[in-house]
C-alpha cells in the first residue's frame, strides 16, 4: 500500500510541474506580441520569447534541422534513462522526488521540440550588464531535481 501512495504523490508532483510548465509557456505564446510593456531592463525580470533548438544555455543551437533531430533524440533518450534509474531507485525505496521533477520538465521541453520545433523559453534574469540564459519553469524543475538526486546520492 504504501508503494501506491508513494506513486501517487510522485504523479502528483510530475503532473504539477507539467501542467505548470505547459500553461505558463501557453502564457508566454499568447502574450509574447505585448511584452515591451513587461520587457523593463531595470527590473531583475523581464519577458524575451525565445525558441532554444539546442540544450541548456542554448549549447548546441543548429537552425539545421539534421542536428536538431539529434539533440532532441539524445535528450529523449537520458530522458528514458533517467525513467529507468527512477525505477531503480524506486524498487529499493529511494526518493524518487528528483528523478520525478527531471522527467516532468525534460517531456514538457520535449512535446516543444515536437509542436515549435524548439523550446519555448521566455524568463530572462538581468542585471545591469549582467544576463542569465532565458528558461523556463521546465527548466526549473530539472534543475531542482538534479540538485535533488545529487543531494540525496551523497547522503546515502
Amino acid at each position: 500500500m504504501k508503494k501506491i501512495y508513494a506513486l501517487s504523490l510522485y504523479g502528483i508532483l510530475g503532473s504539477l510541474v507539467f501542467a505548470l510548465d505547459r500553461l505558463t509557456k501557453r502564457w508566454a505564446v499568447a502574450h509574447a506580441s505585448s511584452w515591451p510593456l513587461y520587457n523593463d531592463q531595470d527590473s531583475l525580470v523581464s519577458f524575451d520569447l525565445v525558441y532554444n533548438r539546442g540544450i541548456s544555455w542554448s549549447m548546441f543551437h543548429s537552425s539545421d534541422d539534421y542536428q536538431f533531430a539529434v539533440v532532441s533524440g539524445i535528450i529523449a533518450f537520458i530522458t528514458l534513462l533517467v525513467v529507468i534509474h527512477a525505477i531503480s531507485w524506486f524498487r529499493a525505496r529511494r526518493c524518487i522526488a528528483g528523478h520525478v521533477l527531471v522527467v516532468a520538465g525534460s517531456l514538457s521541453n520535449i512535446i516543444d521540440r515536437y509542436w515549435y520545433g524548439g523550446v519555448i523559453d521566455f524568463v530572462h534574469l538581468h542585471y545591469g550588464q549582467w544576463s542569465w540564459p532565458i528558461f523556463n519553469s521546465a527548466d526549473i524543475g530539472i534543475v531542482v531535481g538534479v540538485v535533488i538526486i545529487i543531494l540525496i546520492s551523497m547522503r546515502e
